[in-house]
């Protein structure tokens, strides 16, 4: 129970999580959104573990929360600079 990671093997259940609270819980949209998050937080070019997304789990294991990270190198004022962007936040 707690936070942790978000490692590959929970895409099924954050989309389940995802389609139930910020879409219409449709679930003919669960595997084009499993390979949108795989490819979104684990195959983007910038992916980077050191920054990783995080789960909340209930006490039974079932994941009940979900932030996405997205590392991304940018440049302020003149200086390279690594920010994460949050999203996905549920």
């Amino acid at each position: 129970m707690g936070i942790r990671i978000f490692v590959s093997k929970d895409i099924p259940q954050v989309v389940d999580l995802h389609l139930r609270v910020k879409r219409d819980g449709d679930r003919t949209k669960a595997r084009a959104y499993e390979r949108y998050f795989n490819k979104i937080f684990f195959q983007n070019p910038w992916y980077d573990e050191k920054y990783p997304s995080y789960v909340y789990e209930d006490k039974n294991g079932d994941i009940i929360g979900f932030i996405g990270s997205i590392p991304r190198k940018m440049i302020f004022n003149g200086k390279p600079v690594q920010i994460v962007i949050a999203n996905h936040f549920v």
